[in-house]
């Protein structure tokens, strides 16, 4: 950023006319009725280089309404690039917002269905980087859907472009392979994981109606039934038992299911996302069971052994968890708790 206001700065240094027509275009491109494309403006935000268009735009404040040769402003060229950093910039444009989404290109396509062109040099900035490829797109663009959604007017949502079709169903005809990879994809994690879920169930069960030590000869109850551990023993047992069981359950409705549609296959994915949560919650009551018991039967004398690899065996499970929440956190944070890709600070102006 500092380069960038060094090099601006002797940019300023030209004289007045050079600038301009780098910036707005030579004066024979200028129209009355618009304001033509910057070629600078426009190969920054191709670029996806959200500080340069801050600064360029913030010393020629009319840019933000500059068209490119296909009549599309800055704000649609970071729609089909998926460029968040350039798009959120139309949150603190204010009354100018409404004429730049608004805008139509030459073939009629509004922001909204330019979401729906799945383009091959398409460059995503998503965060979804622990989830391959197939999955992590789709759901970007869902993302991306959303969003560009909620800031339309209801009048250009379902709006029919010059070659007769809505936003929607190109979004939804040009993710069908993308959408038939991703359902593939999450199948297949579910069938993987629900291997580890019937075994975490299989554990729980058997460590449930498997007492520590043994049963008394003369009373038939446990031998270490008057100890406090062996109660929280079978209550981490019986949690994880059920916690592991519902994930089951979960994986099986994703491997049963017949989602085509990509707004369906948000609902698939949720699934997932919560079939791995139960299943990583039963995995702590296991580790939980293991630290319980472990106290149980250690020598006393050994105290500091006890606690040293309980504190060991929690942390590992917590840090499971938070990777996991991790993982997940941009997807949740954006199709779960619908994100409007909002700048971070007040930046432009």
């Amino acid at each position: 950023m500092e380069l960038l206001r060094i090099i601006w700065g002797h940019i300023m240094k030209l004289p007045k006319t050079k600038i301009d027509d780098m910036v707005r275009g030579s004066p024979d491109q200028i129209t009355d009725d618009k304001y033509y494309s910057s070629s600078v403006l426009f190969v920054a935000a191709e670029m996806g280089n959200t500080a340069f268009v801050v600064e360029l735009i913030r010393q020629y404040p009319e840019q933000v309404l500059a068209l490119n040769d296909n009549k599309q402003s800055i704000f649609h060229v970071a729609v089909t690039h998926r460029y968040r950093g350039i798009y959120s910039l139309l949150h603190v444009l204010g009354s100018m917002k409404e004429s730049i989404v608004d805008l139509e290109d030459e073939n009629g396509n509004n922001m909204l269905h330019l979401v729906g062109i799945l383009s091959k040099t398409t460059r995503s900035d998503y965060l979804l980087k622990d989830i391959p490829g197939p999955a992590a797109q789709l759901l970007t663009d869902l993302a991306w859907f959303q969003s560009v959604c909620g800031i339309l007017p209801p009048s250009l949502r379902e709006k029919k472009n010059k070659a007769g079709i809505r936003p929607r169903e190109l979004f939804n005809e040009n993710h069908k392979e993308l959408v038939a990879r991703g359902v593939e994809w999450t199948k297949k994690i579910s069938s993987e994981l629900m291997v580890v879920a019937a075994l975490i169930a299989t554990i729980s069960f058997a460590a449930c109606i498997t007492f520590v030590g043994g049963y008394n000869q003369d009373t038939g109850k446990p031998v270490f039934t008057e100890n406090k551990h062996l109660n929280s023993i079978l209550l981490s047992n019986g949690v994880s038992f059920i916690l592991a069981s519902t994930s089951i359950f979960c994986f099986l409705s994703i491997i049963s299911s017949h989602y085509t549609e990509t707004a369906l296959f948000r609902v698939l994915f949720i699934k997932l996302t919560f079939a791995m949560a139960f299943l990583a919650e039963s995995i702590i009551f296991v580790i939980a069971a293991f630290s319980y018991n472990f106290i149980l039967l250690f020598p006393k004398k050994y105290i500091q052994s006890q606690y040293l690899l309980t504190t060991l065996s929690y942390m590992v499970s917590f840090l499971f968890l938070y990777w996991l929440i991790g993982r997940q956190y941009w997807f949740l944070a954006t199709i779960i708790l619908d994100d409007k890709f909002l700048p971070p600070k007040q930046i432009l102006f």
